[in-house]
Parts: C-alpha cells; structure tokens; sequence
C-alpha cells in the first residue's frame, strides 16, 4: 500500500508538457505511483512519443474514449478510423507520430503496421479503471476517465447489492454494465457518491480551468492537448502540481 500516490490528467500527444510535470513530479516525491487518466493520443503533435514515455516511466494508465476509439481500430473496426482522425477527435496528429499521411487512401490499411507491436500491447491492457488504496487512513481512489455516474451506480446497486456486499465487486459490475458512460459521458456533477464505503473517484475527460476537488469525486482535466494545461494531483495530500 502506497504512502501517496498521483494522478496526472489527460495528456493529449503533449509529450513536453508531459516531460516538464514529470520533473516536477519526481523532484518533489521521487518514489511516488503515477498514474493517469487515460487519453494519451490525439490533438498534440507527438502520441507516438507520449506511449513510449508512459512505457519507459512506468505509468500506470487508464483507458480514455480517444485510446478506446484506437484500440478498437486496431482490432478491426476500421469503420472507426474516420471518427478518430476527424477534427473533433484529432487522431490526425497520431497518425502522423507514427510517420503516415493521415489523408491517404492507403494510410488505413498500413496504420496498423506502423504501430510497435509494444505500443499495442501497451494500449490493449489498458484497464477501465483503477481502484487504489493509499495510506494509512483507508483512502480509496477509484480512477477513471469520465466519471460513474449516481444514476449508473444506482442502477448496479439496486440490482446487485443483495448478491454482493463487497464496494469493489460493485465497483466491478458497475463498470462492465456501463463502461461506455465511464469513457464518454460528459458531465460536472452528478457523480456516484462512494465516500460512505472511503472512495473518491478521480477523473479526467472533461476539460476545466481549475482542478475541481470535490468530496465525491476530484476532476483533474485541464485541457492539454486544447492550449489548456496539464496538472496532477498528490493523494491523499490534495496538492495540485500544473506544467504548461
């Protein structure tokens, strides 16, 4: 069990900003478990370079709606290749990181190839969520992506709680039913309020100025990627460390 841990936000193909946190990170607390919330790729100029970074540093990753939308190409969904290398999505800028034309007629078919057989293995074991103890006062972080809604939770609840007692096999069930919502719903509130069984949710996918830290749950999305930041949380300190 870690004495403290941190969780960085999205990083969006920003692999400067994510070098600069980094030095910060270690020279502060040099021994700390980083993790982060998921959507490694897209928007900044170097995905590519971001993976190999998480890989060689060791962080432990959660699996965002822009890493989901590549693995699921990957796997032979090229339908979706157009969604992730449209505008909005930005998977343009990973395609190119791995040296392709992101507007050739061919580049679908030779994507796959390009991509280190490392980096899909990296990208495939990336996990839905992270339930993680800290410290000695039993704090719990649950690290997602975009959040378990109180309406998902209660829903798994409702149905379930009778069969099971334990807050991690509901936690568990919660995200196999409803792991779309956790990838892509967007919200600001409304968050499963698990602080009676000492877990707080941290999240990323929503971009906002400021870190939000709320009992329930902590946002931590500053919109790397969107000439936003990128900013990181010490827990159970709530200290908030931010690179440009």
């Amino acid at each position: 069990m870690a004495e403290r841990i941190c969780v960085i936000g999205d990083i969006h193909g920003e692999l400067n900003t994510l070098k600069n946190l980094h030095n910060k990170l270690i020279n502060q607390y040099p021994d700390v478990d980083i993790y982060s919330t998921g959507d490694l790729i897209d928007r900044g100029p170097d995905s590519k370079g971001v993976i190999q970074f998480c890989i060689n540093n060791n962080i432990k990753v959660i699996r965002g709606n822009h890493d989901d939308m590549l693995i699921r190409m990957l796997k032979g969904e090229l339908g979706t290749y157009r969604m992730h290398t449209n505008d909005g999505m930005g998977g343009h800028n990973t395609v190119k990181s791995y040296g392709l034309d992101p507007w050739l007629a061919d580049t679908i078919y030779k994507y796959k190839d390009a991509i280190p057989t490392s980096h899909k293995s990296f990208l495939y074991d990336l996990p839905y969520y992270r339930l993680v103890q800290v410290g000695f006062g039993n704090h719990k972080y649950f690290i997602n992506h975009a959040g378990l809604s109180r309406y998902d939770w209660l829903e798994t609840f409702q149905e379930h709680s009778n069969e099971l007692n334990d807050i991690e096999d509901l936690i568990n069930v919660a995200v196999n039913e409803h792991y779309d919502n956790l990838l892509w719903e967007h919200k600001k509130s409304n968050f499963a309020d698990l602080t009676e069984y000492g877990v707080v949710q941290v999240i990323g996918h929503y971009p906002i100025r400021e870190p939000q830290i709320e009992d329930e749950c902590i946002m931590i999305d500053l919109g790397c990627g969107k000439k936003g930041r990128l900013g990181a949380i010490i827990l159970p300190d709530k200290k908030v460390i931010i690179a440009d």
